[in-house]
């Protein structure tokens, strides 16, 4: 194992500076007293690669309350299961804001950029008022882009800290689908790279597993849970890239996994599944 004793840590985030992750990486670390930096890469996978290969630690985006799953990091976790660990989970609130340059009115927009998330999660907003929707690589980036731009009649869907940092005005903060409109996070760092931060015990797991081939194997792969006490909160399945029509699944599990009981439920689960990876992470819930 390498060992980093370390008095910083930095923890890399996808897009520009004012995104969400970046708020949530924050927020992590000053609820856990941990003492960090941040550093900004351009797409989810490179994102993992600096996980990787970089600096060594990544606050992910993995789902939200009212748009669902971020399908692009569950297929990366799958990708790069074998080189990431997961750390500790965080889910922020988030209140999506009408950005613009001085000026601008709301009868004026025709476009708003963001990232799909967001346009997702501010879906009747934007058709309640005829905008058009520009998908764009992070939130944080679209605000910056509205900034910038020459183009007249565009605002984006960002942060109020975004409107500091680029000089927008918040003409709404009430653009948003669902009031309870919240984004989970994990905390991700490279195998075998210690954290020397205490975050108590982990008290949750997740799980990657295929099914072997065979009627039932997911049905009996879920059993195995539900026989030994444990308490599932989502499943999700993804391609698994092996052959046509085959999938990862990834299951929450309320509990670290460790005892005689979860011990058994693992070595059922392994008689029904194959390449099952397990990630024990700390959440504050």
């Amino acid at each position: 194992m390498v060992v980093v004793r370390m008095n910083k840590v930095t923890i890399a985030f996808q897009g520009e500076n004012g995104a969400y992750s970046e708020e949530a990486l924050i927020k992590f670390c000053e609820l856990n007293s941990i003492n960090f930096e941040t550093k900004n890469v351009y797409s989810f996978r490179k994102l993992f690669e600096e996980i990787i290969s970089g600096c060594g630690f990544g606050m992910v985006p993995i789902e939200n309350s009212n748009a669902g799953s971020v399908v692009a990091n569950y297929d990366l976790f799958s990708e790069f299961a074998d080189e990431v660990e997961l750390v500790g989970e965080f889910k922020l609130p988030v209140n999506h804001n009408l950005l613009v340059k001085s000026g601008t009115k709301l009868s004026d927009i025709k476009k708003v950029y963001s990232h799909p998330q967001a346009l997702s999660q501010c879906s009747n907003f934007l058709e309640k008022n005829g905008i058009e929707a520009i998908s764009f690589g992070d939130t944080a980036g679209a605000a910056k882009f509205v900034s910038e731009t020459d183009e007249a009649q565009v605002a984006s869907l960002s942060s109020v800290l975004c409107s500091e940092i680029y000089g927008l005005d918040v003409l709404s903060d009430d653009v948003k689908n669902a009031d309870d409109n919240t984004t989970r996070f994990f905390l991700v760092k490279r195998k075998g790279l210690e954290f020397n931060y205490d975050l108590t015990k982990s008290n949750k797991s997740t799980i990657f597993f295929r099914t072997r081939d065979f009627a039932g194997a997911l049905y009996k792969c879920l059993g195995a849970f539900a026989t030994n006490g444990f308490n599932l909160t989502k499943i999700e399945s993804r391609p698994s890239k092996v052959k046509k029509f085959d999938y990862v699944f990834f299951v929450d599990v309320e509990s670290d996994l460790t005892g005689d009981v979860a011990e058994k439920c693992l070595e059922e689960l392994s008689f029904f599944a194959k390449d099952v990876k397990i990630g024990r992470y700390y959440s504050r819930e």
